[in-house]
């Protein structure tokens, strides 16, 4: 009779022990960048869900050249609001049963950071929706030159409608790009080539300082577009940060409890030729 041998797939596969690792596998997504760079200077104005703070503007003027002794004529000025209303909850909610808590490796922690990379990423997706470039002439929507490629010739075509619109050069000024898009600005030798003043980083493959004044990051979240824009383009409104609740569940007759995670934020566009798309 030939060897019987004991084997871990076989014969002893019943009292072969498991190790189950409290460290999770990291899964990768969009990188948030939009919420922390967009202007939030009426938030303290905003006191409970639904508040609407009407922000106020009034347009330029232009002075006379008057001679000595000359009448100047007074000139009418115009006034306009923009409302920026506080209606947008975004929210995860879990329930976890007893037996699942007790019987799982920790995993309550997981949660809340899944949850909170959730909302945030959600809140992106608002702000990119509710980009709206001007369509007046000149058009704030440009084309790519080729492809999906995101060249010089472009960048350069989004800086004269900055210059037609005046924006500032003080700091406020962004780039957010797909990340194949931040590729082809790493890959260009006008911005890693140092004598060019350059500050792309080929081996890390990243941009480690301004574009034209820009403050540049990519996130996937972006497809292939690219935003160039002044931070007070936009205005967004948090009246209640990150908000964490547990509950028990046992006034339902479940064994457990549920997990809610949300936040009350309000965005809104409030100038329209102080942001470029090129796509």
């Amino acid at each position: 009779m030939a060897d019987q041998v004991l084997t871990a797939s076989g014969s002893n596969s019943a009292i072969v022990p498991e190790v189950w690792s409290s460290q999770f596998q990291q899964v990768l997504n969009d990188s948030v960048v939009f919420p922390s760079i967009v202007r939030r200077d009426y938030e303290g104005e905003i006191t409970s869900r639904g508040d609407t703070v009407n922000i106020p503007s009034i347009a330029d003027v232009t002075a006379t050249d008057l001679q000595d002794g000359g009448r100047n004529d007074a000139q009418t000025i115009t006034a306009t609001t923009t409302a920026l209303v506080v209606d947008s909850i975004a929210a995860v909610d879990f329930k976890i049963s007893t037996l699942a808590e007790l019987q799982s490796v920790d995993f309550v922690e997981e949660l809340r950071k899944k949850g909170s990379e959730a909302i945030m990423r959600k809140i992106q997706d608002d702000i990119i929706a509710a980009v709206a470039p001007s369509t007046s002439a000149p058009d704030h929507t440009i084309a790519y030159t080729t492809s999906t490629t995101l060249a010089d010739v472009d960048l350069l075509a989004a800086l004269d409608l900055e210059a037609d619109a005046n924006w500032s050069r003080l700091p406020g000024r962004y780039l957010v790009t797909g990340e194949k898009q931040m590729l082809d600005l790493v890959a260009n030798s006008k911005f890693y080539d140092t004598t060019l003043g350059g500050n792309a980083s080929l081996s890390a493959g990243a941009v480690t300082g301004s574009i034209y004044g820009h403050a540049p990051s990519g996130s996937s979240a972006c497809g292939t577009t690219t935003y160039m824009f002044h931070d007070s383009f936009m205005q967004m409104a948090i009246q209640r940060g990150l908000n964490v609740t547990v509950t028990d569940l046992a006034v339902l007759g479940e064994r457990g409890y549920r997990l809610n995670m949300d936040v009350i934020y309000g965005i809104k566009q409030v100038h329209s030729n102080r942001v470029i798309t090129i796509g």
